[in-house]
């Protein structure tokens, strides 16, 4: 992960790094408002609110805790 940051910081350094950089963010941007994410977001949300989940999640972090309990 630091040579990610590292790298950004690199690339920051010089003007030609930074349009590079913009471009980037403004894709990406770009793509998280297409119909396409809109409709992962959606699914994403419904499997956060399904209640189902929340027990599996809620019984496995319970296991975790009790685990790590000397």
């Amino acid at each position: 992960m630091l040579w990610i940051v590292k790298g950004l910081l690199i690339l920051a350094k010089t003007r030609r790094g930074r349009e590079l950089l913009f471009a980037a963010g403004l894709t990406a941007i770009e793509l998280a408002r297409g119909d396409r994410a809109r409709k992962l977001y959606a699914k994403a949300l419904r499997r956060v609110n399904d209640q189902a989940v929340k027990q599996t999640v809620t019984r496995s972090v319970r296991r975790v805790a009790q685990a790590i309990r000397p």
